[in-house]
Order: C-alpha cells, then sequence, then structure tokens
C-alpha cells in the first residue's frame, strides 16, 4: 500500500451537508426504518 497524500474534500458549510441527494436518502431511509417498525408492532399486537 502506498503512502500518498490522499486529498479528501470535506463539507465546510451547512449548505454543502443539506443537499437534496442527502434529503432523499434521509427520507427513504426513514420510510423504511417506520414502516419496519410498524409491521412489527402490529405483529407482536396480534400475538396472544
Amino acid at each position: 500500500m502506498d503512502n500518498k497524500e490522499q486529498d479528501y474534500r470535506y463539507a465546510k458549510s451547512f449548505e454543502e451537508q443539506l443537499t437534496i441527494r442527502g434529503i432523499i436518502i434521509g427520507a427513504i431511509g426513514s420510510i423504511i426504518i417506520t414502516t419496519s417498525s410498524m409491521y412489527v408492532a402490529l405483529r407482536m399486537g396480534a400475538l396472544p
């Protein structure tokens, strides 16, 4: 492995961190987690 200096670019401001792509990925992830939790809760409620 080469010990080259790699140039990483980090977001410096809030505007660079909050992008449309990030919002879409976050919304999809939230929907998946919410529906999964609702499914598990409903299944547990249906058990005797």
